[in-house]
């Protein structure tokens, strides 16, 4: 008899780890009340360690070829360059590849995988009776309704920055490098995705409005490209948070991605924490050892702590406002962009290399 788990929400985190549980030899059966793909871009970000999870599952090359290769981000303060970030100095790159082609690419493989049961548009109930004998694994997000269920608590912090953006037409052909254009008036983010396209992500100051009208007016101030009349998708405000479970796993229930912490999207760490989560608990489950699962926690305790401390500290120095805030965040940023141990020990956090990571090339 294969031993069986119950996985709810089929997001990026959900649909990869019933992946990994499989190659491991268990029965899934995977719950999201979806009925469809969401239409939204969302996370766009795969850093070096997730494509290598994904290469474990013979998807890599899958992946690659549907997304945009980033493998330099180009950093300007007040339209003047200041240098660039080399992912090739980390060995690898980023792969650009919007969430929704993330879920389609691996909900297609999953539907070739015997013994995984996909039941969509089947939300997963609070009085659902769980065998004793059963796992069931919460990936559905940081409203968790499987945290709720096993009465696990949440310690949350909301940031005070706020984010807008949307994904343009790419009028520049500004080819695959990201590029992040700061000033006195706050930050303007821009990367490229597949089809033509760039997203600009824009901080929102208080008092002004989350509107595209906004955006397009951030952008033309920050790095003179001028969006007006530019085909666009559907906009999109964020505000970040930082919260943390207070146990990743009690009784039949286990927690994994944002439904165990959340951090900062600011840099595009969410999303591949999740899938470290899922990569490691797929070992856990697989390991007899009596306390693989507190030995996992601790490991991703850990790891998220890293990464969200640094996400923090990242965005904090990012969003700096006003003109002796953007002397000293320039001079900051020429000795990170041109000290070569600073510049590849950037590359490397930007890129994710430097957290514990559960598998290499």
């Amino acid at each position: 008899m294969k031993r069986e788990v119950w996985i709810i929400g089929a997001g990026p985190v959900g649909l990869l780890l019933a992946h990994l549980l499989h190659q491991k030899g268990f029965r899934i059966h995977l719950f999201e009340k979806r009925a469809k793909v969401p239409a939204l871009s969302m996370a766009i970000g795969i850093t070096p360690p997730s494509l290598n999870i994904l290469a474990t599952l013979g998807l890599r090359d899958a992946f690659e070829s549907q997304g945009i290769l980033i493998r330099r981000a180009r950093v300007f303060e007040n339209q003047t360059p200041l240098g660039s970030l080399g992912f090739e100095q980390a060995g690898d790159h980023i792969l650009s590849l919007p969430q929704r082609q993330t879920l389609r690419l691996l909900r297609t493989s999953l539907t070739k995988l015997p013994d995984v049961i996909f039941h969509e548009n089947e939300p997963f109930r609070l009085n659902s009776t769980v065998p004793d004998t059963m796992r069931v694994i919460g990936c559905d997000g940081y409203r968790s309704t499987v945290r709720q269920r096993a009465g696990i608590s949440l310690k949350e912090k909301t940031y005070a920055q706020k984010f807008f953006m949307a994904d343009f037409e790419d009028i520049e052909n500004a080819g695959p490098d990201a590029r992040l254009f700061f000033s006195p008036r706050g930050s303007v983010e821009s990367f490229p995705l597949p089809g033509h396209l760039r997203r600009w992500v824009v901080q929102v100051l208080p008092g002004q409005s989350s509107e595209v009208s906004h955006l397009i007016e951030r952008v033309r101030d920050a790095s003179g490209v001028n969006l007006a009349g530019v085909p666009h998708g559907t906009p999109g405000c964020f505000i970040p948070r930082r919260g943390l479970a207070s146990h990743f796993h009690r009784g039949p229930f286990i927690l994994c991605g944002d439904a165990a912490h959340q951090l900062s999207p600011i840099g595009g760490q969410g999303m591949n924490t999740g899938f470290a989560d899922a990569y490691q608990l797929a070992e856990a489950l697989a390991d007899p050892h009596p306390r693989a699962l507190d030995i996992w926690t601790k490991h991703r305790k850990q790891a998220f702590n890293q990464a969200a401390t640094r996400a923090a500290l990242g965005m904090k120095l990012g969003t700096l406002t006003g003109n002796p805030a953007s002397r000293f965040r320039t001079q900051i940023l020429r000795v990170l962009l041109h000290e070569p141990h600073c510049a590849k020990t950037l590359s490397r956090s930007y890129a994710m290399l430097n957290l514990p990571h559960p598998v290499k090339a």
